[in-house]
Formats: C-alpha cells, structure tokens, sequence
C-alpha cells in the first residue's frame, strides 16, 4: 500500500529518481491542492494523528563532516541540513538548511565537506556551495550546475580544500576535478574517466589531498589510489583489494601526518600514504555499541581524534586517530526512529484493537492502540542483518505478513521476533519479487503488488511457494500495470492502486483476467488521481490515498464509482504531505502521511470513513 522505496535510506532515496527517469511517474511533490465534492453524509473527517517531528540530536543519513578544530559540521542528507556539534563534549550548536529561497538538493546532494578560511564548502549533487562557518547565511555562493562539461558535476561527492583549490570526487562523471576556491569557474581542470585502468574510476567514493597528492577511494574497483595535485596522470599509484578483499566498497577518506584514513562496511583502516601496505591498522566490528559501526560514510581527523559518520546509524563516531584508546563518543542518534515518531508510514494494517504501520525509512514496524493511537512498541532497525524494510503489511492468524524489499515475511503481531518466516528473492519467476509493495489477504492465500514486475502475484500463507500465481504484465491497457502500489481484496475482487497509469484497477481473485475495469486518469478532478499509491475496502467502499493530489479519495465497491474527495497539501489536521499507507477498520480510517523529502509530516492520520 505504498510507492516502492527498497533498501538502506541513501538507496531509497534515490530509486524515486531512477522510477521517474524509467517513466514510472514525477517526483513525489507534485500535484495541486485538492478539495472533494462531497455531501455530508459521505464526508470524511479527521479525528487524531501522531507523529513527533525531527529532534535537533537525530540525524537522518549523514554523509559528510568536516571540521574547524571547534566544531564538527554534518551534511545531514535525508534532511538537507548542516548540523554544528561542539566537539569539546560532543553536544548541539546550531542547524542551518540554508538562506531563505535556497535549499540543499535533495537526492544526491550534500556528499562532502570541507572547511577553510572561515567558509564550508559542500559538494551539493551537480553544483558546490559555500558558507560561512557562522551558519548565518553569509558568504553564500553557488558555482556549477549538473551534466559533464566545464562547470559541471553529477552527483558530486567528497570535496577537499587545499592550496587555494577545491578537489572534488566528481562521481557519476568518473573523474577528479579541480577548481579555484574564487568559485568563479578559474583553475577548473579534470582528471579521470571511466574504467578500471591507471586514470581511470568506476566509483569514486572518496577523495582526500594532503603533501601535493590526491588520494582517491574507488568502491567499484575496490582500490585507493594516489596522484599528484597537478592533475596530469603523474604520480599514480594504487593499493588493491588490500589484505583480505578489505577494500571492497571502500568509501570515505581523511588525512593524518603520513597516514590516510579509509572507511570500510563496519568500521575503519588506517594506512601509510605511500599506499604500499605499511601501517594497516582496522577499528570496528559490526554493530549498534561502542566500538561498532553499520554504514560509515565519511570521515575527518581533527588534531588526535578521528570523527566518522555513519549513515545508517544517524552518527557521528570520535575515537583517537590511533584507533588505539577509549575516548569514543558519539553524537546523533537515527532519525524518526524513536517513540511516537513515523520515518515513512508506507503501511498500515490493523486487527481492530491494535494499528500496525510499516515505516520504511526506520526499518521497523510500529505498534499502536486503534482507539487513542498510544504508542505500544516497534520492532526492527536498519541495523539488521536481514535488511528488514517493511513497505505493507497485513494481519491474520495472529501474523503480520509484511512486504519488504524482494520478498514476504510473516512475524508474530506480538512482534517479539517469534513466528519469523521469510518467502522470496530478486527477479521475475515464480517465487521471486522486484520490489513487493501492497499486500493483501482473503481466504488463506496472499495478494502482492509486485511493482517492478509489473503484476500481482498471489501465493499461501504457508509461504511455501504453494497456490502461486500471477496475471499482469507492463503497460497501459487491459491486464496490464505501471508500478501497482497498494492492494486490497473483498468479495472476489482485488482492488490495485495502478501507481504510474494514475488509476485503481479491479479484477478477480482468480487472476485470471476475469473482472477486470480500470477506473481513472491522470489529473486532480474528480476520477481523476496522481500517483495513487494505496487503497482500502469496507463493504461498499472503496479509499484511495491518492499521493500525487494530497487527499483521500472515496469509491462505490465494486462499480468504482465516484464519491467524494478530501484533503489538500499542507500540515493541517485536514491536510497530507503525501499520504501513502491506508487502512479501514471500525469506522475509521488510518491514513500513514509521510514522504522522504523534508518538511514532510511523518505521521499517522485518523479520520472517519464518512460513513
């Protein structure tokens, strides 16, 4: 009951972008205000939400630090925020999210840091951006814009200051740029280009320059190599692999007197600058506590301490640049991810006396009374080795079976981790998903939007791979689907939010292409819908989160006859971000109002069904 948003937060963030690009629809965002036509007997109204906003100490997928000596300076992408830590005790300063009618990009910004002279320089996606320090909105400047000539950057990563140039890690053009720090588009030159050779990169995923060399970290070529500051090819020289295959995935560097810092997975190495092997020093395990790591993402040195973000864990790590000491401290904690506080409710689902919501972007399911929405508990993290990101879900039986990533799970709803049963894998043959999104349950057997697939698969409780079945291939026209969405099933129909046709679908459970009617267009009246993303039944009703236009849409089941729409963009109480998890039970409707983007609501809505 969800749009599809698969795998750890940086990745989710991006597959929006790539669906758009593949023509799966805009980006989320779009659409007008809308408000229904309703009588009042039909009308749906709010009644409660809950939802705590984004705490100053969470950060939401750091993937750049720097540091002045004085603070330390984190891109908090997933908010598109700078946040300015004390480093003396490792406690708040200040949040900047730029100067008024600026912004930070959204997917793909944000992707290093540098500080010098009293300005932070950003590598923002295709442009680099500086600051003053004071995060005042002084000393603003914006030089480059996306694409591969002169001036230009995609998705630019880590950034280093040095000698009056600014060297960024220019990573989807596979090269090393230099540029003046006038950013007036003096001193610009190139060095690299596609390919697993001397010169060239297939991922740079870090940069650092110290002693006129330029080290650079290669995730895809699992190698660190060394160059000289002129840009000319002179100097090259590459560590590959490193003892045990330890280079893979590489990302991240910083630089101390003689000896470069990389991170790895789970922790960090230490190496001498002459990249021979000399020095190789790790730190870290993989884990939540001291000493552990789940993602790290960049790193800088400051005088004896080495600071290490790490995306997944929504931290910033200090530990001695020895890696040898007990001075570890951290600052942040993940975002949305404690009580009361919703990432990204892409599912509800309910067994009348409790709401379960699926939050993508926490990993975790959450548990919470129907009657007053008061928080019971969450289960999961992204810390996980199962890679647990639940888009819907559905109870029965005592179970929640629960969409995540390319297969089903099925988990007790005490959600205690008891009852742990997982069905599928990546592709498009039997039993297997590309991106399982809605999912469904009527008579013992499971319905699932298989969204990339294009179809909807239908398969048992069992999770054994009996009573498979699917109907639907990728199109526009009769038994076909553009990334369905959300699913529901009542009286021998399925009812699908056929995200990117902007349309609800209804057919037999048989799945057999009997019953089949397609009801909508693209647009924002009435039969009408953008990006319908979830959808929900109750006897003679149908109701559509139709993400797109912002509002709530009501349907005659099952004729797909209009009703009423209500709701419009905004925080309001009868106002969505986006609303994109649905559920109906007892009289009320459980609305997950959220999206990626900042400034989104990240809640859950009660309103009444209107009756």
């Amino acid at each position: 009951m969800r749009r599809l948003l698969t795998r750890r937060a940086l990745q989710a963030l991006g597959v929006l972008l790539v669906a758009a690009l593949l023509g799966y629809g805009p980006l989320p965002g779009g659409g007008a205000p809308l408000a229904g036509t309703a009588d009042s007997a039909s009308a749906m109204k709010y009644v409660a939400k809950l939802g705590v906003p984004l705490q100053d100490t969470q950060l939401s997928y750091p993937t750049a630090v720097a540091s002045d000596g004085m603070y330390l300076y984190i891109a908090d992408m997933g908010d598109t925020r700078v946040v300015k830590v004390r480093m003396s005790d490792m406690s708040f300063e200040d949040v900047y999210s730029g100067p008024p009618g600026q912004s930070f990009q959204v997917e793909g910004g944000m992707g290093g840091l540098a500080v010098d002279g009293g300005y932070l320089y950003m590598s923002d996606f295709g442009r680099i951006v500086r600051m003053s320090t004071a995060l005042d909105g002084s000393g603003w400047k914006v030089y480059g814009t996306p694409g591969s000539g002169v001036g230009q950057f995609i998705h630019a990563g880590q950034l280093a200051v040095d000698g009056g140039f600014i060297y960024v890690a220019d990573r989807l053009n596979n090269r090393v740029v230099r540029l003046g720090t006038a950013m007036d588009g003096s001193g610009w030159k190139t060095y690299g280009g596609p390919g697993t050779g001397v010169g060239q990169f297939e991922s740079l995923s870090g940069l650092a320059v110290a002693n006129g060399w330029v080290f650079t970290a290669d995730a895809m070529n699992r190698r660190i190599a060394r160059f000289t500051t002129a840009l000319d090819g002179t100097g090259w020289f590459a560590l590959v692999n490193g003892p045990g295959d330890a280079l893979m995935g590489v990302r991240g560097l910083a630089v101390g007197p003689g000896v470069l810092y990389a991170g790895l997975d789970a922790g960090v190495v230490r190496l001498s600058q002459l990249l021979d092997g000399s020095g190789w020093t790790t730190f870290g395990s993989s884990g939540t506590g001291a000493g552990q790591f789940w993602s790290v993402s960049a790193l800088t040195r400051a005088g004896a301490m080495l600071y290490v973000a790490d995306a997944d864990l929504g931290r910033v790590a200090r530990l001695p640049a020895t890696l040898v000491g007990s001075s570890w401290a951290t600052y942040g904690r993940p975002a949305y991810a404690d009580k009361n506080q919703f990432g990204y409710a892409a599912g509800v689902a309910s067994d009348g006396t409790y709401i379960y919501v699926a939050d993508s972007r926490t990993c975790r399911i959450a548990k919470l009374k129907a009657s007053n929405l008061a928080w019971v508990k969450a289960y999961g993290s992204c810390a996980a080795i199962d890679n647990f990101r639940p888009s819907d879900l559905v109870v029965a039986g005592g179970y929640l079976f629960v969409t995540s990533n390319d297969r089903v799970v099925r988990l007790s709803t005490a959600l205690d981790g008891s009852g742990w049963k997982s069905y599928g894998s990546f592709g498009p043959g039997p039993g297997q998903f590309k991106g399982a999104s809605g999912i469904a349950t009527a008579g013992g057997l499971l319905y699932v939007a298989d969204a990339y697939n294009d179809r909807i698969v239908r398969l048992s409780t069992a999770l054994n791979g009996s009573g498979w079945k699917a109907y639907g291939t990728s199109g526009t026209g009769t038994g076909h689907f553009k990334g369905p969405g959300g699913i529901a099933v009542s009286a021998g129909y399925a009812y699908v939010a056929d995200q990117y046709n902007d349309r609800v679908v209804r057919l037999s459970t048989k799945l057999d292409g009997s019953g089949w009617k397609a009801y909508g267009s693209t647009g924002s009246g009435s039969g009408k819908f953008s990006r319908p993303s979830a959808i929900a039944v109750l006897g003679s009703s149908l109701f559509v989160a139709d993400s797109g236009n912002a509002r709530i849409v009501k349907l005659k089941a099952p004729s797909l006859g209009w009703i009423t729409a209500a709701g419009s963009r905004g925080s309001g109480n009868a106002e969505f971000n986006e609303p994109v998890g649905i559920e109906v039970r007892g009289g009320y409707l459980y609305i997950g109002d959220a999206n990626w983007w900042p400034g989104a609501n990240h809640r859950l809505v009660k309103w009444t069904t209107g009756g």
